[in-house]
């Protein structure tokens, strides 16, 4: 119940006084970002369960199932199927309602096999309306804006995917990137989901496209 300057300092205070302060310390917070900033460890606990517990990034990149994950917070999550696995190149296929992703290799699951995957909202990619994207090959999709917000340096974005029905996507990106491309609602784009950052999950999904 601070400022946001003063929120900032105490942050930045608190990560100096965990470098030199040979104690354990327990953090509690509501925010993630805090949590992500702050934390060695991080461990989610729903309904009195410890569902998953580690660092914060692996946590939040790499979280073990979609409960996890949404607990987190993440959005951008899908149900697809492998088609195929290319250790040799690191990369999964997926097929996605009708289109087919690469992914980072995941190694465990079969061709044929349902999976949940997500992808966070700063790795879905932009293209430039001005000259094409250095990602505009890299899984690309086509979009509609569906709702636009703009929280300071940040825009927030909704986008339809227009190859799907029903599936939407939530992007963050740079507010000046946003005014530069006009990003308002109803406006079509293309974006690309960066193959690295997409998160697949296997075992815990339920039958999806």
């Amino acid at each position: 119940s601070v400022d946001r300057s003063t929120r900032k300092q105490l942050i930045r205070e608190l990560f100096q006084l965990k470098q030199v302060l040979d104690i354990p310390v327990v953090l509690v917070t509501h925010d993630l970002d805090e949590a992500r900033i702050l934390a060695d460890q991080l461990s989610v606990i729903h309904h009195g369960k410890t569902l998953a517990q580690g660092t914060p990034e692996d946590i939040m990149n790499h979280p073990p199932g979609p409960e996890v994950a949404r607990l987190v917070g993440h959005t951008n999550l899908f149900h697809a199927k492998i088609l195929e696995q290319l250790p040799e190149k690191q990369i999964t296929r997926l097929g996605w309602h009708a289109m087919t992703l690469d992914a980072v290799y995941c190694p465990g699951i079969v061709p044929g096999q349902t999976v949940d995957w997500l992808i966070p909202p700063d790795s879905i990619i932009l293209h430039r309306v001005d000259r094409p994207s250095r990602g505009e090959r890299e899984n690309p999709i086509n979009g509609k804006v569906l709702e636009s917000l703009v929280m300071g340096e940040m825009t927030h974005i909704t986008a339809s995917a227009t190859e799907t029905v029903g599936e939407t996507f939530s992007l963050s990106l740079p507010s000046h990137v946003a005014r530069r491309n006009n990003i308002t609602e109803g406006r079509e784009i293309r974006f690309s989901l960066l193959s690295q950052a997409i998160h697949i999950m296997p075992g815990e999904s339920s039958p999806g496209d």
